[in-house]
């Protein structure tokens, strides 16, 4: 895909930064394997009787390729842009790639696995290009931004018997909801973050979605104890940052694509735990 007004991206490693467009210093000549996932999937791997597939199909890295040209030619901004990047080849340091085209913006995480420059090592480029980067994603999936949903139910303005506080009437007061219900887009499930927060003694907190797949922190929460619940791709349960016990039967379920409906119990005191779950939509 050629680079145009509705395609730049930003590459983030550290605190280095280079991004393309009309504000920025570079420019995006091109841009491959942005818009697609390779499959690796042997034939007849999978298959059933119908000569259909049942179980997901196992995705290879994606290698976005980019070509980017400085605005300012200056052999001197490219050497030292160039000699930057080489440093970050397969290191430690985590990569965020953004891609931004039709208004919309998608993330990718991983890291920078190729730099080179134009006529390096006797290359010839068909495109006009000063700088060719090669971006792995072991995770293939693109990413929308973060998505925060708070469990609020909303209580009427004026309530019979009247509801009363230590300030007078209480008017307008939304309070924690247990159960939530929201769509999420993308074209994978995704993983998800639970956020706990207590105030007041709670005891065994349990997520549980609309399968009845559930987890079960295995936990008696004082007030303003936080625990967290997260399905990605190194799942855990943790209060206060620390490990968490979680029963057996527990599992750590994804958000599907489509409705989902999110309910949160506990041995005791539920209605005192604030709820807040953040995820990203997953994008081929």
């Amino acid at each position: 895909m050629a680079a145009n007004e509705q395609a730049q991206v930003k590459l983030t490693i550290g605190a280095n930064v280079i991004q393309t467009g009309d504000a920025y210093d570079w420019t995006l000549t091109h841009i491959t394997h942005d818009t697609f996932m390779v499959a690796d999937v042997k034939i007849g791997q999978y298959a059933n009787k119908s000569g259909g597939y049942f179980k997901k199909r196992r995705f290879e890295s994606r290698e976005i390729t980019m070509y980017i040209q400085s605005k300012l030619g200056s052999p001197a901004q490219i050497d030292a842009t160039w000699l930057q990047l080489k440093n970050y080849i397969n290191c430690t340091i985590d990569a965020e790639l953004t891609l931004y085209r039709y208004g919309v913006t998608r993330y990718a995480l991983g890291a920078v696995t190729e730099v080179t420059k134009r006529d390096e090592d006797g290359m010839k480029w068909n495109v006009p290009a000063d700088i060719k980067v090669v971006f792995t994603a072991p995770n293939p999936w693109m990413l929308s931004d973060d998505i925060t949903q708070s469990f609020i139910s909303s209580v009427p303005l004026m309530m019979f018997p009247l509801t009363i506080i230590a300030e007078g009437m209480t008017v307008g007061v939304s309070s924690t909801g247990n159960e939530l219900t929201f769509t999420v887009g993308g074209d994978d499930p995704a993983g998800f973050l639970i956020t706990l927060t207590a105030r007041g003694v709670v005891v065994n907190p349990t997520v549980t979605n609309q399968n009845g797949d559930y987890v079960s922190a295995i936990k008696t929460m004082a007030d303003g104890d936080v625990l967290t619940i997260y399905t990605g791709d190194k799942p855990y349960v943790r209060c206060n940052g620390v490990l968490c016990p979680r029963t057996i039967a527990s599992t750590f379920f994804e958000l599907e694509t489509g409705s989902n409906t999110i309910t949160v119990t506990a041995t005791s005191g539920v209605d005192l735990l604030t709820k807040t779950i953040e995820y990203q939509e997953h994008y081929q």
